[in-house]
Parts: C-alpha cells; structure tokens; sequence
C-alpha cells in the first residue's frame, strides 16, 4: 500500500450524557466511550466503558505498510495515572528457515517483519512489549499464568483448512520501579503462530490479543474486576468494520495504488456505504460472536465479575461485583452503587435509568 495513501491522526469523542454523579466509594459511574477513525471517514471504531473521571490517549492506528493495516494503541488511566489499561498494536510476524534473501530480522517483506516466533509468552512480552512501551525500567517477573480455556477458544475462531494453527495464551506479571513509586503489571497475551503445506518452513504469527493492567504495588488484584470489565465491554462498530475489511479487501487486490489520498478512499467508501455493509454483515455478526466468546474466557481468570443483563442493549455486561445495585440508561452509562437508598431517578437527572439484573447462568 502507498503511503501517500491513509495517514491516521487519533480523535476520541466522548458520549457522557445527564448530570454527573460524584464518584465515592459507594458509587461508581461508567461512561460510553466512542473512539474514532478519521481514516474512515471519522467513523467510530468501537466503544467501550471507562470510569466517569478517567482520561485516554492514543486510538486506532493505520499501519499502511503491514498486512493487518489497522492496530489499537491506547491508554486508559485514572486521574492520577497510577492505574492504566494499555492496549498494544499488534505487528504481523514471519519467519522462514533459511532466511529470506535480503530481508534480515526486523525487515517488512510483504506487510509482515522478520522475527522468529517466540512461542513463550514472558519472552515475547520481554523482546516485543517492554523494550517499545516501558523502556527505562528494570522488570521483575512476579508470576505466571498459562489460560488454556483462552487458548481453546481463539483456537476455534482463527481456524482455517489445510492451515495448522498453534494458540498460547498466558497471564504474566512483571514488578518495577517507576517515577519513585512500585508498581505491577498483569500482561495478557494470546499469540496464534500458522503453518501450512503451501509454504513448508514458513510461520506466520502475531498477537491475538495483548493489553496489561497496571496498578501500584499490592493494588493491582483490587483494580482488575474494573479493568477487566473495560476491556469485555469494548464492540466494534458494524459500519467501521465494514469500511475496514473493503479497505483490506483492495489492499489485497493490489487497487490500493489507484487511490491517490485519504479523501479518495473516504469518498469511494461512503459512496458504496450501503453495498459495504450488506456484504460484510454476516462477517460483522461472527465477529462479534467470537470475540464475546473470547472475551468470557478472558474473564474467568479474573475474580471479582459478576454478569448483568443491559434491558435497553439486550445484552450481558460483566461489572465488578463489589456493588449491589447497577443501573443503566439508554446511551449506554452505568452506574454501580453500594447505597440501597440511591436511585438515580430521583435525582433530577433527564435519562431514564434501570435497574439491570443478574444475567442467568
């Protein structure tokens, strides 16, 4: 893909309707986020919740030179920035035994770099996360995880025919010193490494998923249930998703070079909008299947969740389970309460708030 092509800038635009209630240890007020993609004409990528006072850098990512085109690089942090969530972008892998002529480690050939697979977690996140996205630190392994329900079930989504496909998924947590204050660190990360007949001796591997919880020492297992329910929240958007696979559907078909700049792919893809969409729906559907189904797995490793079912979405959220009442209005906010008195309806606020209830096993 030319590089003239899509050049991607991160806009976030945050939904956070009716009056804002003061978050305390007896409540705790989600807001919907929206993340953006100017690359597609400013469409909304994917939502998900995040604490009401809690701030957000980076978003989607177009990488015009790798073979997976677009990436999530985000950080979503408490006021103080003391707890995070990071989402890191996932880079396309291969590697042939032999070498291939020209191309040494760490080169692009055919939208995917050079590395050999590096089919043990820790050290993936030591060679490929640490040195990018935490450099000046001096890690400490703390422990480790393998989450083979995880594995199991991405297993079953990447499976395609006459292509032998290995998933390792795993939990690992790092200790450091940082800015004076000690801090910890759960990775987690789901790599999927493909083999076939048609290219003997050649892996294609990359990052399923890869995002870390960070907390100050001795805090991170009170903070997971809420970052967990952060990252099993996200959906991406059917329109967006549209967009990208045409998108990825060009790059494919080597028309990329006949679009000239961002503003020429943003008006094709609006002109064949609705012809996007009912060609990738079905695709759309599955996705979304498959990554709830991912996403529960993900979950079951982390104490502290408890399933509702949304009335106005029609779908099952997990939220921390440390609150007795959640409530939740129609644009998507929650709000989680310890209170038994409180009920937001009686606030003055203009949204109709309900009640969610335990979803059924």
């Amino acid at each position: 893909m030319s590089k003239q092509i899509i050049f991607v800038s991160i806009v976030f635009s945050v939904v956070c309707a009716g009056t804002t209630f003061a978050q305390n240890d007896q409540t705790l007020r989600l807001r919907l986020l929206e993340v953006r993609d100017p690359g597609i004409n400013n469409e909304v990528a994917f939502t998900m919740l995040i604490p009401v006072d809690w701030q957000t850098t980076g978003g989607v990512e177009w990488r015009q030179n790798q073979s997976n085109l677009a990436t999530t690089h985000m950080v979503v942090s408490s006021p103080d920035g003391q707890v995070a969530l990071e989402f890191f972008p996932v880079v396309p892998c291969n590697w042939t035994e032999g070498g291939i002529a020209g191309f040494p480690v760490g080169s692009n050939y055919l939208g995917n770099i050079i590395y050999p697979p590096l089919t043990d977690a820790a050290q993936y996140i030591g060679e490929a996360l640490l040195p990018f996205y935490r450099q000046g630190i001096e890690p400490q392994m703390i422990e480790r995880e393998p989450l083979p329900a995880v594995a199991q079930a991405i297993t079953q989504v990447v499976a395609e025919p006459n292509v032998q496909k290995l998933v390792v998924a795993e939990r690992v947590r790092i200790g450091y010193a940082w800015n004076g204050q000690d801090y910890q660190e759960d990775y987690y990360v789901a790599l999927v490494f493909a083999t076939g007949p048609m290219l003997p001796g050649t892996t294609f591997w990359q990052a399923h998923q890869q995002y870390a919880f960070r907390a100050p020492a001795g805090q991170l297992d009170q903070y997971a249930p809420l970052l967990n329910a952060m990252v099993s929240s996200i959906r991406v958007q059917p329109q967006w998703f549209a967009g990208y696979r045409y998108v990825v559907q060009l790059w494919q078909q080597n028309q990329m070079q006949a679009i000239h700049n961002a503003g020429e792919l943003s008006r094709r893809i609006a002109q064949n909008s609705d012809e996007i969409m009912r060609m990738n729906q079905e695709a759309y559907e599955n996705q979304q299947r498959s990554s709830d189904r991912i996403a529960r797995q993900w979950s079951e490793t982390i104490r502290g969740v408890e399933t509702y079912h949304d009335p106005f979405a029609d779908r099952d959220v997990e939220l921390p389970n440390e609150y007795k009442d959640v409530w939740v209005n129609p644009n998507g906010e929650y709000l989680l309460s310890n209170d038994v008195n409180f009920n937001p309806n009686e606030t003055g606020d203009t949204q109709q708030w309900q009640r969610a209830a335990v979803a059924p096993d």
